[in-house]
C-alpha cells in the first residue's frame, strides 16, 4: 500500500511537469505562428528597403552596394523566416509528444487509483471480519486513555489482517520471506509441464489428443489462502511463504489438477496407391493400425473444492471475496509478479502455459477445427484483458495483418529495439528459398519480460502448445514489436 501511494505520488509530479512543459511548448508556438512570421518578413524587407532608398541619392557605386545589400537583408530575412516556421514545427511536435506523454501519465494514475481502491477494499472486508474480536479489546484497554487505543487499534487491524486470508496479497512483498509467491508459481507450472512431457515420452504413439485445462491460479491461491489462514485446528498467516505452505500450496494445485491418460490402438482405412506390374497407378484400400495417446485434464473450481473441504459459510463467503474480478489486478502481482496493469496481458498468457493443440483460442476466434492458432492465441489473451473492445490490440488470425494494424497506427518498433512487457512481437522465421527472413510476419506472441541481453516470450502454437522461449534483444528473425496504445 505504501508503495502504491508513492508511486501515485510520483505520478502526480510527472503530470504537473507534462503539464509545465505543455505550456512551454504552446506558448513557443504562439510566438512563430504564419501570422507573426509574415508580419515579421514584411518589417524586415520595408526596413531594409528604406534604408537602401535613403542612399540612391550617392554615387553610382554606393547604388550598386546599396541593391546588393538589398538583396542580402531580403535573403536573410527569408532564412530567418524557414528558421522560424522549424522552430514553429517543432514547438509544435513537443507540444504533441508532451500532450501523448501526459495522457499516458493519465492513464497510468487513474490506474493506480483504481488499485489503491481494490486494496482499500479488501481492508475493509478484512476490518468487518475481525471487527468482533476488536470490540473486546477496546474495553480492555479504555482506561489506558484514547491515544492508546488507537495505537493499539491500528496495531491489531494490520496483524488481524496479514493473518487473515487476504494476508496473501502481501506474499510477494520484499518482507515476504525468501520465498516469493510467484517463484512458487512458477516452479509449479514447470512441474505441471514435466508431467505431461513425462507420460508422451513413456508411451510411443502416432496421434496425440489433449483435452481440458488445468485450474486458474487465481481460484488455487483462493483455496489455499482461506483454508490455510483459517483452519479450525491449526492456522497459518499467509502473508509469507516457506518451504511448509509451498508444499501446501503444491498439494492444493495437484487436488484440482489431475492428468489422465490412456492409449488406444485403432484400426483405420487408409487408400494407398501402388504400381502394378506393367506400371500403372493402383488405388486401394489397406488397413493400418494407429497408436493414439489421449490425455485428459481434470480440474476443479474453487467452488467444487470449497465443497470437498467442508468449508463453512465464513469460508465460503472469505473464497468469494478473494475472486472478485476487482482484486484481479492485486492477483496479477500475487502470481507473476507484475505490479502495473500495463503488464495484465502478461498475466492472461502465463495462465496458459502448458495448453497443448490451441482449442480454446480458434475456437474462440471462431474456426470449427485446429488452425495454426498463434495469432488466435495473442487475440485472446488480448481479448481476456478487454484490449480488443477498447483498440488496443486488433483480432486477428493472420500475423501479416496483426503487423500491419500496429504500423499503420505508429504503434511499430522495429527489431533493433529494447521492448517493454505486453508488446506483441512478430517473427519472419528464415526463409531457405529467400536464404533469410522474406519480410513478411510468419509468426507472433507475447513479450513476457526483457533479462540479461534476452527477449523472453510466451507463445501459442510453439510446437503446438504454449511455453516460454527467449531471443537475444535484436535477433535477425524478430520481425518487430506492436505496441498496445495503452
Amino acid at each position: 500500500m505504501l508503495s502504491a501511494a508513492v508511486s501515485a505520488s510520483q505520478l502526480v509530479t510527472q503530470e504537473n511537469a507534462v503539464k509545465r512543459s505543455i505550456r512551454s511548448a504552446h506558448k513557443k508556438s504562439l510566438h512563430t505562428t504564419p501570422a507573426s512570421i509574415k508580419h515579421e518578413q514584411t518589417a524586415t524587407i520595408d526596413k531594409s528597403a528604406n534604408a537602401e532608398t535613403r542612399q540612391i541619392k550617392s554615387p553610382q557605386h554606393t547604388v550598386k552596394t546599396s541593391q546588393q545589400r538589398i538583396k542580402t537583408s531580403q535573403h536573410t530575412a527569408k532564412v530567418k523566416i524557414k528558421t522560424n516556421q522549424t522552430v514553429s514545427k517543432t514547438s509544435q511536435k513537443a507540444a504533441t509528444d508532451s500532450s501523448k506523454r501526459a495522457k499516458h501519465i493519465s492513464k497510468a494514475k487513474r490506474r493506480m487509483v483504481r488499485a489503491a481502491k481494490a486494496i482499500f477494499k479488501v481492508v475493509v472486508a478484512a476490518a468487518k471480519a475481525i471487527a468482533s474480536g476488536i470490540k473486546s479489546l477496546a474495553t480492555t484497554i479504555a482506561v489506558g486513555g484514547w491515544a492508546a487505543f488507537i495505537i493499539i487499534l491500528i496495531i491489531c487491524i494490520i496483524g488481524l489482517f496479514l493473518a487473515s486470508p487476504y494476508g496473501i496479497f502481501f506474499s510477494g512483498e520484499g518482507n515476504s520471506g525468501p520465498i516469493k509467491l510467484h517463484e512458487v508459481v512458477r516452479e509449479i507450472n514447470a512441474d505441471y509441464d514435466e508431467a505431461l512431457e513425462k507420460i508422451k515420452a513413456d508411451v510411443d504413439y502416432d496421434r496425440l489428443e489433449i483435452s481440458g485445462s488445468r485450474s486458474p491460479w487465481k481460484d488455487v491461491l483462493s483455496v489455499y489462502a482461506v483454508k490455510t489462514s483459517t483452519d479450525p485446528l491449526s492456522p497459518l498467516e499467509v502473508a509469507t511463504i516457506d518451504a511448509a505452505k509451498k508444499k501446501i500450496v503444491e498439494d492444493v494445485f495437484w487436488s484440482m489438477t489431475k492428468l489422465h491418460h490412456e492409449v488406444k490402438t485403432v484400426t483405420t482405412l487408409k487408400p494407398t496407391i501402388t504400381v502394378d506390374e506393367s506400371g500403372n497407378s493402383v488405388e486401394s484400400i489397406v488397413e493400418t493400425e494407429e497408436v493414439i495417446l489421449r490425455v485428459r485434464i481434470e480440474n476443479k473450481t474453487a467452488g467444487q473444492m470449497a465443497d470437498s473441504l467442508s468449508f463453512t459459510p465464513k469460508q465460503i463467503k472469505d473464497l468469494n471475496e478473494l475472486l472478485d474480478n476487482k482484486l484481479d489486478e492485486m492477483w496479477t502481482f500475487v502470481i507473476y509478479g507484475l505490479y502495473s496493469t500495463t503488464h495484465e496481458i502478461v498475466g492472461v498468457a502465463q495462465s496458459q502455459l502448458g495448453n497443448i493443440g490451441g482449442e480454446p483460442y480458434w475456437s474462440w476466434y471462431g474456426y470449427t477445427s485446429r488452425v495454426e492458432w498463434c495469432a488466435c492465441f495473442v487475440s485472446w489473451c488480448a481479448n481476456e484483458c478487454g484490449y480488443i473492445d477498447s483498440g488496443v490490440v486488433p483480432k486477428f488470425s493472420w500475423c501479416p495483418y496483426g503487423a500491419q494494424w500496429f504500423m499503420e497506427r505508429n504503434l511499430w518498433m522495429d527489431k533493433s529495439a529494447v521492448p517493454v512487457p505486453g508488446s506483441i512481437i512478430f517473427f519472419d522465421w528464415d526463409d531457405p528459398e529467400t536464404k533469410g527472413p522474406d519480410g513478411i510476419a510468419d509468426h507472433v506472441a507475447i513479450v513476457e519480460r526483457i533479462e540479461d541481453g534476452f527477449v523472453h516470450t510466451i507463445e501459442g502454437n510453439a510446437g503446438d502448445r504454449c511455453q516460454q522461449r527467449r531471443y537475444p534483444v535484436g535477433y535477425y528473425e524478430i520481425y518487430g514489436y506492436g505496441v498496445p496504445s495503452d
